[in-house]
């Protein structure tokens, strides 16, 4: 036996026990086989873990078990409701009965009513200010905005070219580059004069 301050170790005293043992007060003993540094004899009392394995509930193991993740030399449990992930926020593969939310990467049961679309097992968010679409385009705006098919998106005002119809950008007709409405053209394009009368474009009388 050894003096206070001290732990027994093959036979003699330490005042600290060597790598890959554990003091249980009195003497120092060998940890399991599989780990570094232990608070006990078995293999589920690990804390460190030598070179090549992981940290996974106090157990060395080769690799990390599904529904967690590597981090340094740990296996950390992935989000909630995650199958697959690559930290502790951000999952790659929702459990079945989930879909997995492209904004924040977490599982959700399901999508939200306005601003997103399913596919494939996710929630894909609309384009910016649509309130309804699929993956081909946008089906509403948010008020206050229009949509452009050309660019499939919602815009604050048309571009050259288009004018507001309710909610959506209709293009201007062909002698028109600027219109209000498909009748009264503001500017037309180079050699055609705006016909006051029929709010029309005409060919210019001199070129």
């Amino acid at each position: 036996s050894c003096p206070e301050g001290s732990t027994l170790y093959l036979s003699m005293c330490t005042h600290q026990c060597p790598p890959n043992t554990y003091s249980d007060g009195a003497a120092c003993h060998h940890c399991h086989n599989t780990g570094d540094s232990c608070m006990g004899p078995t293999e589920d009392l690990c804390l460190t873990c030598p070179r090549g394995y992981f940290l996974d509930h106090f157990r060395c193991i080769s690799a990390c078990p599904p529904k967690s993740f590597q981090y340094q030399h740990e296996c950390l449990a992935c989000p909630l409701n995650c199958e697959r992930c690559t930290s502790a926020t951000e999952c790659v593969l929702c459990k079945a009965g989930y879909l997995l939310s492209l904004v924040d990467l977490t599982c959700v049961r399901s999508c939200p009513t306005a601003g997103f679309y399913e596919k494939e097992g996710r929630c894909v968010p609309c384009t910016r200010h649509c309130t309804t679409c699929d993956e081909n385009q946008c089906l509403a705006c948010a008020q206050g905005y229009y949509y452009y098919p050309s660019m499939r998106e919602c815009l604050g005002t048309c571009p050259e070219g288009y004018y507001p119809d309710t909610s959506v950008c209709l293009e201007c007709k062909s002698l028109c580059s600027s219109c209000k409405t498909p009748t009264e053209c503001t500017v037309c394009v180079r050699g055609f004069r705006m016909d006051s009368a029929s709010g029309m474009c005409q060919p210019c009388c001199n070129p």
